[in-house]
């Protein structure tokens, strides 16, 4: 779409100093052949932050929060949202009601932000599970219930 114009895919907030890493994956859902075709990538840097006081930063999180999953009973998935308010390497883990860990759904560096997760639980019988996240020295649970 839009041979020849610029198509934006994305735009981002990048803490000074951070890497980049630019991944450009075709699902193959609206073409009978993967084709990618750039002559250029262009990076724009529309503001510079220049202090806390900043608006860009005034929108962070003041603090750590782990929500409850909605929807909550679900079937056959559900999303776990969590805000952080200063990078941090971010675990989030779901637990079955033994304590053994079933799944690891996020399990590094996240930069300051709002962060929603999608958890399938297709593969797991019905039941009363617990997610459980920790960032920096934050460390929260929640229980969830898988209804079949």
């Amino acid at each position: 779409a839009g041979s020849g114009d610029w198509v934006k895919l994305d735009s981002t907030y990048l803490p000074a100093g951070s890497n980049i890493e630019l991944q450009i994956i075709d699902s193959g859902e609206k073409t009978s052949n993967a084709v990618l075709r750039a002559d250029a990538i262009r990076f724009s840097l529309v503001k510079e932050v220049t202090g806390v006081n900043d608006q860009a930063e005034q929108n962070f999180p003041k603090e750590c929060e782990l929500n409850q999953n909605y929807p909550n009973p679900f079937n056959p998935s559900t999303v776990i949202s969590f805000d952080i308010p200063k990078q941090s390497i971010v675990k989030l883990v779901v637990y079955d009601i033994l304590g053994r860990s079933i799944k690891t759904l996020v399990d590094e560096m996240k930069s300051p932000g709002n962060y929603k997760v999608r958890f399938d639980a297709s593969m797991l019988t019905s039941g009363v599970y617990f997610y459980r996240i920790t960032a920096g020295n934050f460390t929260d649970s929640k229980k969830l219930l898988l209804i079949k």
